[in-house]
């Protein structure tokens, strides 16, 4: 079998909450990428509204935070069907542990592309994982 290299990071622009379409007066969290960079990862709403999500998966991976925040955590997502497509989005947990928290009680993270304006993404979060990773982290470990 084939090794998969580490994802690349997408930059995050901001991260904060947007309403859901499926329920009214419902916030979910969701984060903004800067995705010029990556026209693979700026295709995906297109292709889940035309062809399917597929086979998309989302990881958690944590790690040192190179800009002082402490830990950080990166949501790793990986599509092996209809297209391939690999990326991260990382974010510190020292400034962000609301919004964190918030992905793992909602159980899902959208993900808008460049400006915002266009189709967004949901992915669905593994709960009782994200729960765990926090708990870690809260620890110190």
């Amino acid at each position: 079998m084939e090794a998969v290299p580490d994802p690349a990071e997408v930059p995050v622009v901001s991260v904060g909450w947007v309403a859901d379409p499926d329920v009214e007066g419902r916030l979910v969290p969701a984060a903004l990428l800067d995705v010029d960079e990556r026209p693979d990862v700026a295709d995906l709403p297109r292709v889940h509204a035309t062809e399917g999500i597929g086979d998309l998966r989302c990881s958690v991976s944590v790690g040192d935070d190179p800009s002082g925040d402490g830990q950080r955590l990166a949501f790793i997502v990986a599509v092996d069907h209809p297209v391939r497509c690999r990326f991260a989005l990382g974010l510190g947990w020292g400034s962000n542990q609301e919004w964190l928290r918030a992905v793992s009680t909602s159980g899902c993270l959208v993900l808008g592309f460049g400006d915002g304006t266009g189709p967004w993404l949901s992915l669905n979060i593994d709960r009782r994982r994200l729960d765990e990773v926090f708990a870690r982290l809260s620890e110190g470990g």
